[in-house]
């Protein structure tokens, strides 16, 4: 028996499977789908986002049933993760109408967000938290949609956007203050998104306290590394908590702590993080620091738009060619580009699982990745700490592979948001979505040119 790959060999994925050495997604034999639709595709798994989101609400609400803690948890998703409609759809399926613990929420992070609020049916109840950096536009954008939600919230991530909110409003807003961190990281220390958290207290009493248009609602921290089980994390949790309690002892208003968004996803697949046990710490530490103050429990809230969507997409390529090199492994030439498909890789060196879905009874061998743009980054090798063991090379059995968890972001940072052109103008993926019912449909069709054509200025009549 041959041995299998590094990352196959320690697969641990909720919805990737091998057996019999076929590989499935969810029920699916992922080759089946490649030989109807070929390659490259991407495809996007629905139901990976509802079962994301229902863990994560299910192991806060036990945690707070389990600890008798005295407020509730808020799930929201920030639409920059990823805009497209079906996902939140999605992700919305279950709170139009109904506004509950099990709700989901959204933030905005832009004037464009509002067309897309717009366009939704959405309960006056939900929270629509406007976040970021606010030009005269989003600003105004985030005043005019008061009077439709009952729970729009600004974001004041530094001192001047309460001047601007101040001469825009002429009623009462609903604000949260972002405070930094205590970590010694350089940015995160002087970073543009935050005020410090040594001047909250003062800003609070100086500039909101006795001002009838603002109402303080929220503290929101958020650290520069994943969410964990660390000591480290927790400590960081406790330091934030007893800052919420002081503030809280100034401020009637405020009744929720927003403890960010890095929440874990699996880069590596060999993994296992143990969700329930970190949310029933996170719930734990922020009630015994209250406790400890005699502070009312607040409602916690998190952004976990990473962890709702970053797992829930799949990209398949196809190994071309195998080329020989004399020093090292040899290369495999795949059938699209990793900076255009899979911008992180490149951008940040952001590693993504990546397994073969066929041939898995060929022998394996160490190899190097480089995709068919002309571009010398191009690639994925020991250089940059990435290693493959692939079956062997057989051009009379084409060797398919799959990238996983490739969805939060890679879509706004690759060609998609440049107006459907592609490095070197190479096809673009197909895209699938696999509902809930585990029917596969065509979102995007790669093969058609002619909007790409169009954008470059050319007749499309001969095309």
């Amino acid at each position: 028996m041959n041995k299998l790959s590094y990352e196959i060999e320690k697969l641990h994925d909720y919805w990737v499977t091998i057996k019999d050495k076929v590989v499935y997604y969810y029920w699916q034999k992922l080759l089946d789908i490649v030989l109807e639709f070929w390659s490259p595709l991407k495809i996007y798994n629905l139901q990976v986002i509802s079962d994301r989101i229902k863990q994560a609400q299910d192991y806060f609400l036990q945690s707070i049933e389990e600890l008798d803690y005295k407020w509730n948890y808020t799930y929201c998703y920030c639409t920059k993760s990823n805009h497209f409609s079906f996902v939140i759809n999605e992700i919305l399926k279950n709170s139009l109408n109904n506004i509950n613990s099990n709700s989901v929420h959204l933030e905005t992070s832009s004037d464009f967000d509002f067309d897309i609020i717009n366009s939704l049916n959405l309960s006056k109840d939900i929270f629509i938290v406007h976040n970021w950096y606010k030009p005269e536009k989003y600003l105004k954008s985030i005043i005019d949609i008061q009077h439709k939600f009952h729970n729009s919230i600004c974001v004041l991530d530094n001192r001047e956007e309460l001047d601007d909110l101040e001469e825009l409003i002429n009623d009462k807003i609903k604000i949260w203050i972002r405070m930094s961190t205590y970590e010694p990281i350089a940015w995160m220390k002087e970073s543009r998104f935050w005020i410090q958290i040594h001047d909250i207290s003062s800003f609070y009493e100086d500039r909101i306290s006795d001002n009838d248009k603002f109402e303080l609602k929220m503290l929101h921290f958020f650290i520069s590394k994943w969410i964990s089980e660390s000591e480290n994390y927790f400590e960081s949790l406790k330091n934030y908590t007893e800052k919420y309690c002081e503030l809280k002892k100034k401020c009637s208003s405020l009744d929720t702590l927003n403890i960010g968004w890095w929440f874990p996803i699996h880069f590596d697949i060999s993994k296992v993080y143990n969700y329930k046990n970190i949310i029933w710490k996170i719930v734990k530490t922020i009630m015994e620091v209250c406790d400890k103050h005699n502070v009312e429990h607040p409602n916690i809230f998190t952004e976990f738009w990473s962890y709702t969507v970053w797992e829930s997409a799949i990209n398949i390529f196809k190994v071309l060619w195998e080329k020989n090199n004399i020093s090292r492994e040899n290369w495999y030439i795949v059938d699209s580009s990793f900076i255009a498909s899979i911008p992180d890789t490149w951008a940040i060196n952001q590693k993504f699982p990546v397994i073969p879905i066929n041939n898995l009874d060929f022998p394996f061998k160490n190899v190097l990745l480089w995709w068919i743009s002309c571009d010398k980054d191009d690639y994925l090798s020991d250089e940059n700490d990435w290693k493959f063991r692939l079956p062997t090379f057989d051009k009379n059995n084409p060797l398919y592979l799959a990238v996983l968890h490739t969805w939060a972001y890679q879509e706004n940072l690759s060609w998609y948001s440049i107006w459907w052109l592609s490095h070197c103008q190479l096809d673009w993926e197909k895209i699938l979505i696999m509902n809930t019912d585990w029917n596969i449909e065509v979102f995007f069709d790669a093969e058609d040119k002619n909007e790409r054509l169009k954008t470059l200025g050319y007749s499309t009549k001969n095309s």
